[in-house]
C-alpha cells in the first residue's frame, strides 16, 4: 500500500482529472480520507459505484449531498455495460466544460484521468466494461489490482487504473465490520458472526420488515434471524441446531450479491 501511495503522488502530475469510486451502499465510509487529501488540487469526479446493489432512494439522497459544482457526483453500476459508456462521455463533457469555463486551450488532443478508490470498489470491472474486454483482473476480493497502467477508453480520454489504497488504520470496529460487509476489507480470521450481527442491526434500523419479508423471521432479534437463515439454506449442525458460522457467511453473501435486496448501510446526515 505504501508503494501505491507513492506511485499515485508521482502520477497526479500526469493527469487532468481524478475519478474516485465509492460504494453507493456506504459512500462516506468507502471514500478514503487520505485520497481526498492527496488529490485536493485536482479536478475531481465522485462516482457512486455498485448502485444496482444500493437503496435507490438513499443513493439519490447521497447524490444531492455529494454533488458539487467543482466535483460532480455520478451514479454507476460497473457491472451493467449500458451505463458505462454514457458515463465516460459525461467525464469527457465535464473536462471540456471545465476548459471552456476557465478559457484553457488544451496542449494535447486528449484528457487523462486517474481512477482511484479503496480496494475492491469496482475499478477493474469498470475498465473491462469500458473497453468491452478483460484487460484488468477482476476478483471479488480486495487488493487484486497490483500496478498502474494506462488504458485508452475514448478518443479523447485515457484512464489510469491504480491499486486501491486503504487508510493505514481503521478507527472503529463498526467501520471495519462495514468494510468487510462491502468486501473491501480482507482478513482470513475476521469474526463473520460479529459482521453478520452488524448487518442485521443496520438492516433493522433502515429496513425494519426486511427479515420478516425475506425469511419469515418472527422478530428482528438476531438469533431469530440467524435461525431462519440457517433453516432456509440448510446451515445446520447435527441435531438440527443452527450453524451460526455458515449462516453468517450465507447472510453476508446474500447482501454482497444483492439477493437480500437493494440495501444501503449508510444514510446521509443533513
Amino acid at each position: 500500500m505504501a508503494k501505491a501511495k507513492k506511485d499515485l503522488h508521482a502520477t497526479l502530475s500526469q493527469v487532468d482529472i481524478v475519478i474516485e469510486l465509492a460504494d453507493a451502499r456506504a459512500p462516506r465510509l468507502s471514500q478514503n480520507p487520505m485520497l481526498l487529501a492527496i488529490t485536493r488540487l485536482k479536478e475531481r469526479i465522485v462516482v457512486l459505484n455498485k448502485a444496482d446493489l444500493a437503496d435507490p432512494v438513499l443513493t439519490k439522497q447521497w447524490v444531492n449531498v455529494l454533488d458539487k459544482p467543482d466535483a460532480p457526483c455520478f451514479v454507476l453500476s460497473s457491472i451493467q455495460k449500458n451505463t458505462v459508456k454514457p458515463f465516460i462521455q459525461k467525464v469527457v463533457n465535464y473536462c471540456i466544460g471545465v476548459d471552456e469555463k476557465r478559457g484553457r486551450k488544451r496542449p494535447k488532443p486528449f484528457y487523462s484521468a486517474c481512477i482511484i478508490g479503496i480496494p475492491n470498489i469496482g475499478k477493474s470491472s469498470l475498465i473491462n466494461h469500458i473497453v468491452d474486454k478483460p484487460l484488468a483482473k477482476v476478483e471479488n476480493k480486495p487488493g487484486v489490482t497490483r500496478q498502474q497502467r494506462w488504458i485508452d477508453v475514448h478518443p479523447k480520454l485515457k484512464l489510469l487504473d491504480t491499486p486501491g489504497i486503504l487508510w493505514p488504520r481503521i478507527e472503529t470496529d463498526l467501520e471495519k465490520q462495514m468494510l468487510f460487509l462491502l468486501g473491501c476489507y480482507a482478513d482470513p480470521h475476521f469474526d463473520v458472526e460479529e459482521a453478520a450481527l452488524t448487518l442485521i442491526s443496520l438492516c433493522n434500523t433502515n429496513y425494519p420488515t426486511l427479515f420478516k419479508d425475506q425469511f419469515e423471521s418472527p422478530s428482528n432479534d438476531p438469533l431469530d434471524v440467524m435461525g431462519c437463515v440457517a433453516k432456509r439454506f440448510g446451515c445446520l449442525q447435527k441435531g438440527g441446531l443452527p450453524d451460526l458460522q455458515k449462516a453468517s457467511l450465507k447472510l453476508i453473501q446474500l447482501f454482497q450479491t444483492g439477493k437480500l435486496g437493494q440495501l444501503s448501510l449508510e444514510k446521509p446526515t443533513p
